[in-house]
C-alpha cells in the first residue's frame, strides 16, 4: 500500500507555475505517452465522439497524457449515458404514482431519473479529475504575471 501524498503531476505543475526540474525527471518507458490518445474500440461511436471532444479540451489546457485514455473513456461513456437517458426522459412524466402496503398513495420517481443523476453524479466526479469543472479549473489556474493586459485598468 502506498504511503504519503499522492503526487502531483508534471504538467499541473507547470500550470501552476510551480515546476521544478530537480524534483521531476522523466520516466523510462514512457516514451509513447506523448502521442495522442485514441478512443478504445470498445466505445460506440456518439461516446468516441464525446472522447475526442473531451480529449482536444484537456490538450489545450495542457495537461493530456495517453495514460489517461481510460478514465477519459469512463467519462465519455457516462456523458453518453446522460444523454440517453435525458433524451428517455424527454416528453415522459419523472414520477408515477403508486400504492403503499396500507393503502396511502405514494409519488415515485422514474427508474430513468434515479439512473441519470447517478450518472451525472459519476461524470461530475469524473471531470473534475480532469480539471474540467469550475472548482476544479480554479485550483489548477495558470500563473500570471503583474504585467499582463488589464480591460479595466482605466476604472481603477
Amino acid at each position: 500500500m502506498a504511503k504519503g501524498r499522492k503526487k502531483i503531476p508534471a504538467n499541473i505543475h507547470k500550470l501552476k507555475g510551480t515546476f521544478d526540474p530537480s524534483r521531476h525527471s522523466e520516466t523510462p518507458g514512457n516514451e509513447n505517452l506523448d502521442t495522442a490518445m485514441v478512443p478504445p474500440n470498445f466505445l460506440s461511436d456518439r461516446a468516441k465522439a464525446i472522447f475526442n471532444e473531451l480529449y482536444l479540451i484537456i490538450e489545450t489546457l495542457g495537461y493530456s497524457d495517453n495514460s489517461h485514455s481510460n478514465m477519459l473513456a469512463l467519462c465519455a461513456i457516462t456523458l453518453q449515458e446522460i444523454e440517453v437517458l435525458s433524451e428517455a426522459l424527454n416528453g415522459m412524466p419523472l414520477s408515477y404514482k403508486t400504492q403503499s402496503t396500507t393503502g396511502e398513495t405514494l409519488w415515485k420517481a422514474m427508474p430513468q431519473v434515479k439512473q441519470r443523476s447517478d450518472a451525472i453524479r459519476r461524470a461530475q466526479s469524473l471531470l473534475a479529475e480532469f480539471g474540467l469543472s469550475a472548482s476544479s479549473m480554479a485550483k489548477i489556474s495558470k500563473s500570471t504575471d503583474k504585467q499582463t493586459f488589464n480591460p479595466f485598468a482605466d476604472f481603477e
